[in-house]
């Protein structure tokens, strides 16, 4: 009677822990967060900005970063960065980012002098961060800012608009 029993309660445990669902992130306030930074200067002295996150991400948290690269048909055009930009002479430098779970880190990278660099690639600059959890990265086109904001459920008024007022 014994073994019945404990053969019993060993198959309840094990048939109600395989029936839970996917587990969401412990302790994760909000799904995701998009912030848009405007008027980015890259200056000569470091040609990067650093933006610190209001709320402290996630370790397992993705950070995404696109640029405003042009507008169509009134319609903004984003692009995923790290993008390389490329010039008839050979010259090239990117847009790159790196981040922590305060912050993020946007800079240039090129293979000559960025202070020879036009206005229209460093001054006035847009970006979007966006937050996103670990476990979503994997399931969109990141590539695709539409995409993600779109999986994401984010609309234009979840953009939370900001300005860095001293760079790196």
């Amino acid at each position: 009677m014994k073994k019945i029993f404990l053969f019993l309660a060993v198959a309840g445990v094990t048939l109600f822990s395989s029936c839970e669902g996917p587990e969401g992130p412990t302790g994760y306030s909000a799904e995701s967060q998009v912030y848009e930074i405007t008027n980015v200067d890259f200056l000569p002295s470091s040609f990067a900005i650093l933006y610190t996150f209001p709320q402290t991400a996630l370790p397992s948290d993705h950070v995404l970063v696109y640029r405003l690269w042009a507008t169509d048909s009134g319609a903004d055009v984003w692009r995923l960065i790290p993008q390389t930009v490329y010039f008839d002479n050979g010259d090239e430098f990117d847009y790159n980012y790196d981040f922590t779970q305060y912050d993020v880190n946007i800079f240039l990278d090129g293979n000559f002098d960025l202070n020879t660099l036009g206005s229209e690639w460093s001054q006035s600059q847009i970006f979007r961060v966006v937050i996103v959890p670990g476990y979503f990265a994997k399931t969109v086109d990141t590539k695709d800012y539409k995409a993600v904001a779109k999986a994401l459920k984010l609309e234009e008024k979840d953009v939370k608009r900001v300005q860095i007022t001293k760079n790196k």
